[in-house]
């Protein structure tokens, strides 16, 4: 039996995508050779953001987890969300903050011909590289 070969494709594939305007949700399509691709985005460690709980309604079910006591350590971060966890894998000063301790983060950008060499997931992960720090 011959292997069958996944191909992803999707609209504007031979695109980039960047924002429309930082900070504000809304991107546009550019060629990969516009500047404002390749430029370098400033990251904003801004403040911590705490959660609020809202009241509960008879009109919902709830699962326990609604009980649970809001967040009050959450960081936020200006920036876009792959900038940031590149900066936390490459810049040990940046997660060595208190803010990050024991925190488990990582991620996994796999292109078209690593899916296509892999056979399982554990072989996705070897062939990508993937940047996380528990590995």
């Amino acid at each position: 039996m011959s292997k069958t070969r996944l191909q992803l494709t999707w609209y504007n594939k031979d695109k980039a995508l960047i924002p429309t305007e930082t900070g504000q949700y809304g991107y546009t399509w550019v060629e990969p050779s516009d500047p404002r691709y390749c430029e370098t985005h400033t990251l904003v460690v801004d403040e911590f953001v705490q959660g609020k709980q809202a009241p509960k309604t008879n009109e919902f079910t709830y699962s326990e987890r609604a009980d649970l006591p809001p967040q009050d350590d959450n960081l936020l971060v200006l920036g876009e969300s792959g900038d940031v966890l590149e900066a936390l894998a490459r810049v040990p000063e940046l997660a060595a903050e208190d803010a990050f301790a024991n925190q488990a983060w990582g991620y996994l950008i796999a292109y078209e011909d690593d899916i296509a060499k892999s056979d399982s997931w554990d072989d996705l992960k070897t062939l990508a590289q993937p940047v996380s720090n528990t590995l």
